[in-house]
């Protein structure tokens, strides 16, 4: 019989990860990074999901599965931009809340993101995109002190749709924050820089759930090849965003939190590539 990745047999067979996790007995995060192959199953767990598949799923179908992932990290990409077989309503069931995803990422120690279904995985950058990141910070902190605003991130989530949580790069709360919630009442404005991977997760879902949070008023993403900036605004919370592009010469304005900013200094002292018209 020839192999199955475990995410095609779940779907296949309409089995929720809960109910695999329990067959197998191990938890529900460690089925997901089984799926998505952050890790390898031991042994004595392999001989179960062979058990529990009756045979369909084989250790050489994780072993492409993490090797995969391995080669994702090693070049930036975001796990949840791998390929995929389609995901069915009992894959993307893992019965986890918002409350269990935040115990179960600050016991896992790495750096994750919720989507209201699974914990999804946040690599490492580029050096450029630390460095805009560095810009970023310093300029909101330096104009923001004393002014009843906080700029937070990128460790500082946002709560969007249903038990979605997202951590932005960047981001600005004119609202008091407790010290111990997880996370931001009150978000104002919203950055992202981009990677070379995750364009599509910024400027379409990102989009779309920053859109349904009440607050925010200002979403920027930031490119990380090029000066620029994709500026989304909205006066009230039931109005669509009004796209802007900004280059180099621009200011970036920001009345709603009384800020203005050239957008040169968000690049300073990162190195771009040479433009195509020299």
């Amino acid at each position: 019989m020839l192999g199955m990745k475990l995410r095609q047999y779940l779907t296949a067979h309409n089995v929720s990860v809960q109910a695999f996790a329990d067959a197998i007995q191990v938890s529900v995060q460690a089925v997901h990074r089984y799926i998505v192959g952050e890790r390898m199953p031991r042994p004595e767990v392999m001989e179960r999901v062979k058990h529990a598949t009756e045979g369909a799923v084989q250790p050489n179908d994780f072993a492409e599965a993490v090797a995969a992932f391995q080669s994702a990290r090693a070049s930036g990409c975001a796990v949840d931009s791998l390929p995929a077989a389609p995901m069915s309503t009992a894959l993307r069931n893992p019965g986890m809340t918002r409350a269990q995803f935040f115990a179960w990422a600050e016991a896992d120690g790495g750096r994750w993101e919720f989507d209201g279904f699974e914990p999804v995985a946040m690599t490492g950058g580029t050096i450029n995109h630390s460095r805009i990141m560095r810009n970023l910070h310093a300029a909101l902190g330096a104009r923001l002190q004393g002014s009843g605003c906080e700029p937070l991130g990128p460790d500082a989530g946002v709560a969007t749709v249903g038990d979605a949580v997202r951590y932005p790069d960047a981001l600005v709360t004119c609202a008091k924050a407790p010290g111990d919630a997880y996370v931001v009442p009150g978000v104002v404005v919203v950055f992202e820089v981009l990677s070379p991977t995750s364009g599509r997760i910024d400027r379409i879902v990102k989009l779309r759930e920053y859109q349904a949070v009440p607050s925010i008023r200002r979403y920027v993403i930031l490119e990380h090849a090029s000066i620029g900036l994709t500026v989304l605004t909205r006066a009230n919370a039931d109005e669509n965003w009004t796209a802007t592009a900004l280059t180099a010469e621009d200011t970036l304005r920001m009345p709603e939190i009384g800020v203005e900013i050239p957008v040169s200094e968000f690049y300073a002292s990162v190195e771009l590539p040479a433009s195509p018209d020299g």
